[in-house]
């Protein structure tokens, strides 16, 4: 089973995880040695992975490679590739900086010839690769169709919350005594709910498959921090 992650929202998943609804938001996922890490970044909203790292604590500290996908035109509001690429690479410095990751950074710009245009929301999905790394896939939003029913439970292989919404609940709840995960989740299930399936339209030109995107097409980088 794959978890989908709407705006705000956290999880984690041993083979998928997937981004419905990209406009404007980043695809982040940190691939451990057993499984993806995900979080739903909305624009300027990075300094909400410091919650990341709150939530899932000394899980990341097996982060192999963090992964961070967009449409670089849309995120950073330029046209200029180059500068698109530098503003996505100090983004992604700061967020390995508050997780306080140290490995491999990679990413791909679903704007850059795939023929989606910016005014498209697209489907983005990461799986999981044996030893903590991931493969990237996409399609356009408009050709998938997403499950937005959640039963209110998981297989064991995945977990899910939501980030910086609702803060006044939240803090009632801190009050209560519940533990801080637990605050996210009672939050998550209230509003958004979750959804666990995304599957292609059929058409007479679609073969039912997302875009594998190469190794040749993404770009990386190390991160230095200690």
């Amino acid at each position: 089973m794959s978890l989908l992650l709407n705006e705000h929202q956290i999880g984690f998943n041993t083979m998928k995880v997937g981004f419905p609804n990209l406009g404007d938001c980043m695809a982040l996922a940190l691939a451990t040695i057993g499984g993806l890490y995900g979080f739903h970044v909305m624009p300027k909203q990075a300094t909400r992975s410091a919650e990341f790292t709150r939530f899932f604590g000394d899980s990341l500290k097996t982060g192999v490679c963090l992964f961070g996908t967009c449409y670089r035109a849309r995120r950073y509001g330029t046209q200029d590739r180059a500068k698109a690429l530098m503003d996505w690479k100090n983004e992604m410095d700061d967020i390995a900086q508050r997780i306080k990751f140290t490995g491999q950074v990679c990413g791909f710009d679903t704007g850059h010839k795939t023929g989606i245009n910016n005014t498209e929301a697209t489907y983005v999905e990461y799986r999981f690769v044996t030893g903590g790394s991931a493969t990237i896939h996409y399609k356009r939003m408009r050709k998938m169709v997403i499950n937005a029913n959640w039963n209110g439970s998981f297989a064991d292989d995945g977990i899910a919350a939501e980030i910086g919404m609702n803060t006044a609940e939240m803090n009632r709840r801190g009050k209560l005594g519940l533990p801080f995960e637990e605050r996210f989740l009672a939050d998550t299930r209230a509003r958004k709910g979750l959804s666990t399936t995304a599957n292609i339209k059929q058409t007479r030109s679609n073969k039912g498959e997302m875009h594998k995107v190469k190794l040749s097409k993404i770009d990386s980088f190390g991160t230095v921090y200690s």
